[in-house]
């Protein structure tokens, strides 16, 4: 086994990336990029979505496809450790994990993680030897020369290597930060090493989580190892950090400790200070877009996720803020600072017919507003009733002006669906809500190319002085402080719909019934 050189590394793997503007390149701010993998360009900042054992929430894959949101998806791999070895694992072929879950290479870049990034539980110790993983039939030790193997089976475009994150409350013992930074460094070398063995290139990009949780030194410390000169008796590489093509940035597992931001910025500039700033960095956990906009400020990030956006589709809310602000009646009556979306479960949108985006400049792209011209498209209309003939006449037309797009799903239709306990409501709000936030991070892009940091610094100002910030953790009640609160009403409303429509009603109507007749009867 021995080390890949720096050059044939650079040669294998799929990932390029680059700066795009010279004077951008300082370690800390907002940055724009171009990511380019096999024959798909992103420009950065871009969005990175999550899945559960690689599909995203409420969407199918023909949902995915009509999607230009959904260009990076992102795996973590402990879904499938039920089984030994993992299905995933025997999938054969070219791109084996694209083939798997129904991707094209063409389209999708897929990065592959052991742990899901969101998930913050108590988790049994790592060793030595392994890494505790969270399955469907509980807690998974896996292996780094498992690891390396999964990897190499499933040949996704980006690999995270295994790092070993406390997962209990701090403050963390100088023991147990030690035994972290050396055991994230120890795995990394593993997962960098090769042999013979192994399948042809291209090999994965290989990301570094940065390690140190929520102290500084332990924060240089992991940095300095990265950078440590290795010995060329032992290992063709100049460093470890030469055989890492990206960092990432692990924001839910600060918040989980209480961390406030401007010190989880810190920390975070502590572990980028002596890294080059010529890699990408993937930021996991943001809370919504405020907190995406100061990171983007204050670290600089090229690829981030958006979770709060699937879960405010999952309670009903429809996004509908843009970057940079514009002037509108609303903010011209000095009505205050509005809330980043609607939540449609409310009774006045029973009657609204406007579109999901509301009143957004050049309304929105997504499947849910523009793709609505292909319903029934193609195939033979059924209608009935007295008027049968003036409706197939209609629809007859209607089909003549293919090109003509008809209106997009409204608010009032998704209202009505909320209220029918009909899941395609949220597959039409992931879909929407996913394409805001695809349009918020190429507002970030034009902002930063027009005006600089210093534009982007102002107009940042400005969002924040106009909407409220999203409570994504809120489980009801009053926000707090400058926190919307769209998504605690939402989540209300849709536990009584759930309660009324959901799994377990008819037995509860039962026991309902039963207790007006114990009534009657004692009457």
């Amino acid at each position: 086994m021995h080390f890949l050189t720096w050059s044939s590394l650079a040669r294998m793997t799929r990932l390029q990336f680059a700066l795009t503007h010279p004077d951008q390149q300082t370690t800390f701010g907002p940055r724009l990029g171009t990511l380019v993998v096999r024959s798909i360009t992103l420009d950065t900042p871009t969005l990175l979505t999550s899945t559960s054992r690689g599909v995203i929430p409420h969407l199918s894959r023909d949902h995915v496809r009509k999607s230009p949101a959904l260009a990076w998806l992102h795996v973590p791999f402990e879904s499938f450790l039920e089984h030994t070895p993992p299905v995933p694992t025997l999938q054969p072929g070219p791109h084996p994990l694209h083939r798997f879950l129904g991707f094209k290479p063409d389209d999708h870049i897929l990065s592959f993680d052991l742990r899901d990034p969101a998930d913050v539980r108590e988790m049994p110790p790592n060793g030595n030897s392994h890494v505790s993983a969270m399955c469907l039939r509980g807690v998974r030790k896996i292996s780094p020369a498992q690891w390396r193997t999964y990897t190499n089976a499933c040949q996704p475009d980006i690999v995270a290597a295994l790092t070993d994150t406390p997962h209990r409350h701090p403050p963390f013992s100088q023991k147990r930060l030690t035994k972290s930074i050396d055991r994230s460094t120890a795995w990394l070398a593993n997962l960098l090493a090769t042999d013979d063995t192994l399948p042809p290139a291209p090999a994965p990009a290989v990301f570094v989580h940065l390690a140190g949780s929520t102290s500084h030194p332990a924060r240089a410390a992991f940095t300095a190892s990265l950078l440590e000169p290795l010995s060329p008796v032992n290992a063709a590489l100049p460093s470890l950090d030469a055989g890492v093509t990206g960092y990432i940035l692990d924001l839910a597992p600060l918040r989980a400790t209480a961390t406030a931001e401007p010190d989880s910025h810190s920390l975070l500039r502590t572990s980028l200070h002596a890294l080059p700033p010529t890699k990408p960095r993937l930021a996991h956990g943001t809370p919504g877009p405020h907190a995406l906009l100061r990171l983007l400020r204050d670290v600089g990030a090229d690829a981030v996720d958006a979770p709060w956006a699937i879960a405010a589709a999952a309670c009903g809310v429809s996004f509908d803020f843009e970057f940079p602000v514009r002037e509108t009646k609303r903010a011209e009556d000095g009505a205050g600072k509005e809330e980043l979306g609607c939540n449609l479960y409310d009774a006045r949108y029973a009657l609204d017919f406007g579109g999901l985006g509301g009143e957004r400049e050049g309304g929105c792209a997504c499947v849910a507003c523009t793709d609505a011209q292909d319903r029934g498209r193609g195939r033979k209309q059924i209608v009935h009733g007295t008027d049968a003939s003036e409706a197939a006449d209609a629809l007859a037309g209607a089909d003549a002006h293919g090109d003509e797009a008809l209106p997009g799903y409204t608010r009032a239709y998704v209202h009505h669906l909320l209220h029918t306990h009909e899941m395609g409501a949220h597959a039409l709000l992931a879909l929407h809500n996913l394409e805001i936030v695809r349009a918020f991070l190429a507002g970030v892009r034009r902002v930063l190319a027009a005006d600089g940091v210093t534009g982007f610094a102002r107009e940042v100002g400005r969002f924040e002085e106009r909407y409220l910030e999203l409570d994504a953790d809120a489980d009801g009640g009053e926000g707090e402080g400058d926190k919307g609160t769209v998504m605690r009403e939402a989540k209300v409303m849709w536990a009584e719909v759930e309660r009324a429509r959901g799994k377990g009603r008819l037995a509860r109507e039962r026991e309902k019934e039963k207790g007006r007749e114990k009534e009657d009867e004692s009457v």
